[in-house]
């Protein structure tokens, strides 16, 4: 099995603490920042490999960034006029295969409820279970 980052499992490790005299199974004291630089297989290690506590900010602010963005490209005939798509290609921004579009704007695709419950939510929501599912769920 491949561990996390480094490439070098952390195994569990029998510990008598501080004059306790209760044998800990592992111990589980690490924490991971910047964990939005990991791909989905190596956080699936994390929690073997003694992880117990990720900073999921990167995570929470990159990731939704990036499909709010992808959703306006692909929504791109709610969002803007066919006379604003004109300038952007004049300017070099879009191709001008994107002229063909209808552009009908509508306020729907243009209100901060629109980002935060149908593309910020949903987003935040998927990393939130992931990350609870591969550090906390207990295996049937």
């Amino acid at each position: 099995m491949k561990g996390t980052q480094i490439g070098q499992r952390i195994e569990p490790v029998p510990l008598v603490a501080r004059g306790c005299d209760v044998l800990c199974e592992r111990i589980r004291l690490i924490v991971v920042e910047r964990v939005s630089s990991l791909n989905e297989e190596d956080i699936r290690y994390l929690a073997a490999d003694g992880i117990v506590k990720v900073n999921l900010w990167g995570n929470l602010e990159a990731k939704p960034g990036k499909e709010l963005l992808t959703k306006l490209i692909k929504e791109m005939e709610h969002q803007l006029s066919k006379s604003q798509v004109e300038e952007l290609v004049s300017a070099g921004y879009l191709d001008k295969s994107l002229l063909t579009g209808t552009y009908k704007p509508s306020i729907h695709y243009l209100t901060e409820k629109y980002r935060r419950d149908e593309i910020y939510l949903p987003e935040a929501t998927r990393i939130i279970q992931f990350f609870y599912e591969q550090l906390f769920a207990v295996a049937d």
